[in-house]
């Protein structure tokens, strides 16, 4: 998604290098242990992770799709594992790109550290997520 052609009105987004896959709408956090590029992003993969932002469409370590955009401020759809009720935070899990309620994870303390210091990500409403994807605003 070239943002010189698509309109992204009163969103921030950042030009960043995938070093890993990242699907679409998918959380990312930054990769520290790339070193040709360190501000490169991953896919969340864990509890406990600190959001980057929201990749725009999918991308790869490898291929035409190496560098995009991710959403740091703004509405967009995030994958989730679940439908979360109206603003709820949401929080990194094990699955890729994947964010959950926050309440649902199990350390708790580490996860909201986490989540707050990171780029928050809080669900608009509590329609169902569609594809598992759920309408959140970022930052």
């Amino acid at each position: 998604v070239d943002p010189r052609v698509n309109d992204f009105p009163g969103n921030i987004i950042k030009y960043v290098r995938a070093a890993g896959t990242i699907p679409a709408s998918g959380a990312v956090r930054r990769d520290t242990a790339n070193a040709d590029e360190p501000n490169a992003v991953l896919a969340t993969s864990a509890t406990g992770q600190i959001v980057a932002g929201v990749s725009i469409v999918a991308l790869a370590s490898r291929g035409t799709n190496r560098f995009g955009w991710i959403t740091i401020h703004g509405k967009q759809n995030v994958l989730t594992a679940a439908v979360a009720a109206a603003d709820t935070m949401l929080a990194t899990t094990a699955t890729a790109g994947t964010l959950d309620d926050l309440a649902t994870n199990t350390d708790l303390t580490l996860v909201a550290i986490n989540a707050f210091a990171g780029v928050p990500v809080v669900s608009v409403d509590s329609t169902a997520a569609t594809d598992g994807v759920l309408e959140c605003f970022i930052g």
